[in-house]
């Protein structure tokens, strides 16, 4: 959906709905051929969907009434009667919903037209469900956990005042493989030594990232073998050794990880940085097992990838991806901050095009130019829109002004060059200019 001018006077395009376009469509057929309205925002014509005999609905009866019926039949009303679900409710559930889905900081702030990201930090909260159900995946009584901390929680070992603290800052503790236990007053863990902290502990859901580590840790391992540094690799094997533990710590926290780590073809492809074809050509031959739960969907687990493409992990092509992502947003960054400064220059007036220099602005129309009413008339254009985009400044159709007098003693104070009509053209006319127009009798050779 395109919005022309939203909350903060500015054009944006916003994904909707299969129902909600449909609807749009429909009320468009309903009013199609019907006369316009002056925009206030814009200033231009518009066909407006939600019109009755030529006037605006107004919120009242697009939105609050309707509303406050629901709200009276569901009993969501203060004492005083008035309802507890306002319009701009539904805009605060969009934000918080696409935050806690996992949608980027740059997708929330342009769906809701926010100016800046500070104005979509708002949404990104964590609420007291998240933190709970993450407490209860660690220190709950049937939570699945791996390291050095798990059998002190297991045997009760944690005093009331740390589980106490832990319950009210347990967003706090989360590390990159897992989560650390130790108060505040104990001090953090330096490096990686938390991998062997007597407090430190883990869960499934970090799996992928223990796998992944892993295999950063063996990419060290190459490395440090390669220029002989000894040291480095045994301290690289010991951290192999202890991600290994943690993941065959707890053979239930394996086997259910291991059913998720399925993918597609495509994102198997993906991740070995080969082609799709390449991928079936592996499972056509038996060498890559491959399962069909339905006749067009194909699982591939993620760990017979590893071992039949072992030179082409995932590693080095995510990021790579990841490096292009980021300088795709930066150059975005950039292209908008330019949008910006162009947009503040046409709020603020662009200057009057001035004639030529040493041209005369008065007396006989010169025979360079052409008055523009006269063109827009002559090629069946609304004066009223002509007039309307030359008074908005916009850039391309840039108008000559003056006080001139044409061949037949009619007054010309807006007046059109070569390029003036060449942008004419392809603005109201759609045709190119080097076409020549079929409806104009004028000898322009420079511009048809």
């Amino acid at each position: 959906l395109r919005i022309p001018a939203g909350k903060t006077y500015q054009e944006r395009v916003i994904p909707i709905h299969g129902e909600a376009a449909a609807a749009i469509r429909t009320l468009q057929a309903l009013h199609k051929g019907e006369r316009g309205l002056v925009d206030r925002k814009t200033g231009i014509i518009t066909r407006y969907l939600f019109m009755h005999r030529g006037r605006l609905f107004g919120a009242r009866y697009l939105f609050e009434s309707a509303i406050e019926k629901a709200c009276q039949a569901a009993g969501l009303v203060t004492p005083d009667g008035k309802p507890t679900v306002t319009p701009h409710r539904f805009r605060h559930t969009v934000g918080t919903q696409l935050a806690q889905r996992g949608a980027r900081l740059r997708t929330i702030q342009k769906i809701l037209g926010h100016e800046s990201a500070a104005m979509s930090l708002a949404y990104l909260g964590i609420s007291e469900e998240d933190v709970r159900q993450d407490y209860q995946a660690v220190l709950g009584e049937q939570a699945t956990i791996a390291g050095p901390g798990a059998q002190m929680l297991r045997d009760g070992h944690f005093a009331q005042s740390e589980i106490t603290w832990l319950k009210e800052h347990y967003f706090q503790t989360e590390l990159e493989l897992g989560r650390c236990l130790r108060l505040p007053q104990e001090g953090p863990c330096e490096c990686d030594l938390y991998l062997t902290c007597a407090k430190f502990v883990t869960a499934p859901a970090y799996a992928p990232r223990l796998r992944r580590r892993r295999r950063r840790e063996q990419e060290l391992i190459e490395d440090a073998v390669a220029h002989g540094w000894e040291r480095e690799v045994e301290r690289h094997q010991c951290t192999v050794k202890v991600i290994i533990y943690f993941c065959l710590d707890s053979g239930k926290a394996r086997r259910e990880d291991a059913s998720m780590e399925h993918v597609n073809i495509l994102e198997a492809a993906r991740l070995c940085g080969v082609s799709d074809k390449t991928i079936r050509r592996a499972i056509h031959k038996g060498s890559l097992p491959a399962s069909f739960p339905k006749p067009n969907r194909c699982e591939i687990a993620v760990s017979d990838l590893e071992r039949c493409f072992p030179g082409q992990q995932p590693g080095h092509v995510q990021v790579a991806a990841e490096q292009r992502l980021a300088a795709l947003e930066r150059r975005i960054e950039v292209l908008e901050q330019q949008v910006q400064e162009w947009r503040s220059k046409l709020e603020a007036g662009m200057p009057r095009r001035s004639p030529r220099k040493g041209e005369r602005s008065i007396g006989p129309l010169p025979k360079r130019l052409v008055s523009l009413l006269a063109f827009a008339a002559l090629h069946h254009v609304p004066e009223q829109k002509v007039l309307t985009h030359v008074n908005m400044d916009i850039p391309l159709l840039k108008a000559v002004r003056g006080e001139w007098t044409d061949h037949d003693g009619t007054m010309v104070k807006l007046a059109l060059d070569s390029s003036g009509r060449r942008v004419f053209y392809q603005l109201y006319r759609e045709l190119p200019y080097f076409l020549r127009c079929s409806q104009c009798p004028h000898d322009y050779l420079d511009t048809v």
